[in-house]
């Protein structure tokens, strides 16, 4: 997206993530510690930038597929988020998993938490917020369960 700021035309950048849950637990993957990637060294969802003409449903399953040699079909879009640190606005979904993938190619490691753990984890407080606030929607819940 373009935005008009102070007269100058800024290109933001635009990014997916997504939340993926398996038995109740969410699969995290702990980033490489690159100072030059968003959320370096800590637990966050699996995602990435979205290229040239994509969707952001395109970007989410691509970056699924490259991260984890899994594809993912039930995405739910929960929310965007504007990452003010990286000038970056990202699309959050979430998607259930059938198995656990068995292969990372990006990143140091993948691991499943429940929602206790994950409160303790090393993960930005942006993204601690958005499972929290969408507990219901990503475990597919009653409202009030």
């Amino acid at each position: 997206e373009k935005i008009r700021f102070l007269g100058q035309i800024h290109k933001m950048k635009k990014a997916v993530a997504v939340i993926l849950a398996y038995e109740n637990k969410i699969l995290l993957h702990l980033r490489d510690n690159n100072p030059g990637i968003v959320h370096p060294g800590v637990w966050a969802f699996i995602g990435g930038a979205i290229e040239n003409n994509e969707t952001e449903i395109e970007a989410a399953k691509r970056e699924t597929m490259e991260e984890l040699k899994c594809e993912i079909k039930n995405l739910k879009l929960l929310k965007t988020l504007y990452l003010s640190n990286y000038d970056v606005l990202a699309a959050i979904f979430s998607a259930n998993l059938d198995a656990l993938p068995n292969k990372i190619n990006e990143g140091i490691m993948i691991k499943l938490f429940d929602l206790e753990e994950i409160e303790k984890l090393n993960m930005p407080n942006v993204l601690k917020e958005t499972i929290f606030e969408n507990k219901h929607k990503i475990f597919s819940l009653p409202p009030h369960g």
